[in-house]
């Protein structure tokens, strides 16, 4: 069986736990077109180096990265240098974000991300979003495949 590899970077650490419990409940043992969904989640900001690397060395095949790692302005221009550090490592990136997903959406315009199709997914967002984005990705990571 083929596994989907999520890595969620969050520093919302009971968030983290909430979408491994949803995938636990929901996707242990659970095939979505013929994947076993893996998850892995970070949210020590201390070590974010190890969550780039970790990124780096398994090549995700979805990564769900929050958009304020940490807090205030700074914190959204630092998730946004970390989405650079992932792009060439990961193709398939969504934005997390309880902020209004528009003003993101303008922001990561602005900062030269409009010619690639990054998701903006509001938080808090339920089961069957995350179900959506999950058979969405994989359908993508296949039709790479073809």
């Amino acid at each position: 069986m083929k596994k989907f590899t999520i890595f969620v970077l969050d520093d919302d650490k009971p968030f983290c736990d909430l979408l491994s419990a949803i995938t636990e409940q929901y996707f242990l043992g659970v095939e979505i077109e013929d994947h076993e969904i893996v998850l892995k989640t970070h949210y020590d900001m201390e070590n974010l180096e190890e969550a780039i690397e970790w990124v780096k060395e398994n090549k995700p095949d979805l990564v769900l990265l929050d958009y304020m790692l940490g807090y205030g302005y700074d914190a959204c221009l630092g998730s946004l240098d970390v989405l650079r550090d992932l792009l060439p490592y990961c193709d398939n990136i969504k934005i997390l974000t309880g902020l209004w997903s528009e003003d993101v959406r303008l922001k990561l315009v602005k900062e030269g991300f409009v010619k690639m199709d990054i998701e903006v997914i509001q938080k808090p967002f339920n089961t069957r979003k995350l179900l959506q984005v999950l058979k969405g990705a994989i359908e993508r990571k296949k039709g790479c495949l073809v």
